[in-house]
């Protein structure tokens, strides 16, 4: 299953009858954000850093990284454990996207990532 049909299932999971939540309303007030939210979330749409981590902090036995997990994304952080201005505008820009064109982005930066480990290890000798 796709990562962000995961946390789509997930949160339909807490919804409805006889569940925890009784409505998409009710969820979003419980996390925070907005009904449409919660609505473009479980029709598979991957949410903002910032939804996650109120999620987290809303749902006790989600944690941030469960959640990243299921959502397909991982946290971006510099080299030195510091976000910089290109990772939070990346993952902020992320949650404007499509599904489609989250993953597209993805498979992009994935391809950058592997080409320039290989020029990397050819530039030191590792063939």
């Amino acid at each position: 299953m796709a990562e962000e049909k995961q946390l789509a299932q997930a949160v339909s999971e807490k919804i409805g009858p006889n569940k925890e939540f009784s409505s998409n309303l009710a969820f979003a007030e419980r996390v925070g954000v907005s009904e449409a939210t919660i609505q473009r979330i479980r029709h598979g749409h991957i949410p903002s850093l910032t939804t996650l981590r109120k999620m987290a902090e809303a749902i006790p036995e989600w944690g941030l990284l469960e959640l990243q997990r299921m959502a397909g994304v991982e946290d971006i952080v510099a080299p030195g454990g510091e976000r910089d201005e290109f990772s939070r505008a990346l993952v902020n820009a992320s949650a404007l996207l499509t599904p489609a064109e989250q993953r597209a982005v993805m498979a992009l930066i994935k391809s950058l990532v592997t080409a320039r480990k290989d020029e990397e290890r050819k530039a030191n000798g590792g063939g």
